[in-house]
């Protein structure tokens, strides 16, 4: 990913019109070489079901886990493939992470501070080209 680049996501629905799904949690994947780098919350949909990301947000976050975890996180988006991929965790894992964020640290983790909506959804992950400065991806969703 370069400076200055954004990424619009958007659920839609199985005739590709917009899914408006609210609180979502979404997750997205770098990777280098063609093996994953890591993943972490790019945000959360608004009541649209859309969510607009850009280079900016998502290194910031980057940073921040870089500190937490000193081995982790230290490679640049911009090191990272073109390549990513857009993941929504269903509640179970949500779930899971939460569980093992509670026992690794006797706190959860902030994300679980407001419940992502993610149980109101099933949705399949997409896989984006990162080589235009902005870049849109949808996202097949259905509503439970």
């Amino acid at each position: 990913m370069k400076r200055g680049q954004s990424i619009y996501v958007q659920l839609v629905d199985e005739t590709g019109a917009p899914l408006p799904a609210e609180n979502i949690m979404v997750q997205i994947e770098f990777f280098t070489n063609g093996n994953y780098r890591y993943g972490f919350e790019a945000g959360r949909t608004d009541r649209k079901g859309r969510l607009v990301v850009t280079y900016d947000d998502l290194d910031k976050r980057r940073a921040a886990l870089s500190r937490e975890n000193l081995m982790d996180y230290n490679t640049r988006l911009e090191e990272c493939d073109t390549t990513a991929k857009i993941v929504i965790l269903s509640d179970d894992e949500l779930r899971s992470r939460q569980q093992k964020a509670l026992q690794f640290y006797g706190t959860q983790p902030d994300w679980a501070k407001v419940w992502p909506s993610n149980a109101q959804i099933t949705a399949r992950s997409r896989t984006m080209d990162l080589s235009e400065q902005t870049v849109r991806v949808d996202i097949p969703a259905h509503i439970v």
